[in-house]
């Protein structure tokens, strides 16, 4: 927590909110990092996930109560459900996910959660984010459900399969990202899901995320049309292997913080490709 506070100094945003995401989520381990003055501030927050299967932990439960007496915000990272787990198929993991968001919040105390991931990318060969018609449906009804009835602030942050540099890279974030403002979500956490190196992650996922939700949202995409695009946009992704990316090094330029010229070319024609099927990045 030290490192991430003197992170954000050294980028000009020392007041700026961080939360500890715990890599033990033993009590004292959760709570050994509460210090105002180099760790977790009162503003600051710490993730107490919700466990698959709907599950609660004793000693998230125990944190989940120091926090909430030393004034910080809670974050949900497990508010979604798999498919093929305890619940079942999609209409089971569809009832999970609006479920765990709800519990999370009486039992954890919930700021903020991650909602509407119903499945999985499991194997090395690509299935496009979005494009299975009753995942998709099941993550809309989701979302739909808790912005409706339930007071939550609903987040999106999902992995992809390949890594940084890559063409197919951009195609995923993109194909992930375009049913999220849709949903209502807010755009948190993009990062490579199965990680196959160290430093493969740059700041530029991130960049993209927000820059394809913009697009979406001055396109004025509703379901019905976000649909049609994914589902075109899918054809160039479905059924390839995953690319395991590049390190930092070789893609970004970490001392003018921005990618660099390979994979710029391939962020231009990706990003041309969806603005002619309709999104608008102004």
């Amino acid at each position: 927590m030290a490192w991430m506070r003197e992170g954000v100094r050294k980028a000009g945003r020392p007041g700026m909110a961080v939360a500890l995401y715990p890599i033990s989520t033993r009590a004292s381990a959760l709570i050994a990092p509460m210090d105002p003055d180099y760790g977790i501030r009162r503003t600051d927050g710490v993730m107490l996930s919700t466990l698959p299967d709907m599950k609660m932990e004793q000693d998230l439960l125990t944190a989940a109560i120091v926090y909430s007496d030393y004034g910080a915000f809670a974050v949900n990272g497990g508010g979604t459900e798999s498919v093929g787990g305890f619940c079942g198929d999609v209409d089971g993991a569809l009832v999970a996910s609006v479920a765990k968001p709800i519990a999370g919040y009486l039992v954890y105390r919930h700021g903020w959660s991650y909602v509407g991931g119903v499945g999985r990318i499991t194997n090395s060969v690509l299935k496009a984010a979005g494009t299975n018609r009753r995942s998709a449906r099941a993550r809309s009804v989701v979302c739909q459900a808790l912005n409706k009835y339930a007071n939550l602030v609903g987040c999106y942050g999902a992995g992809w399969i390949c890594g940084p540099g890559s063409e197919t890279y951009l195609r995923e974030i993109a194909l992930g990202t375009i049913t999220a403002p849709i949903n209502g979500l807010n755009m948190v956490s993009a990062r490579h899901h199965r990680a196959m190196m160290n430093a493969g992650q740059t700041p530029f996922e991130a960049e993209w995320m927000a820059e394809v939700a913009r697009a979406v949202q001055r396109a004025g995409l509703d379901r019905a049309s976000a649909s049609r695009v994914c589902e075109q946009f899918a054809a160039t992704v479905n059924g390839k292997p995953a690319e395991a990316g590049q390190h930092i090094d070789q893609c970004y330029d970490l001392v003018r913080h921005r990618i660099k010229p390979e994979w710029e070319a391939k962020y231009q024609r990706v990003k041309g490709e969806l603005a002619t099927l309709g999104l608008d990045f102004g």
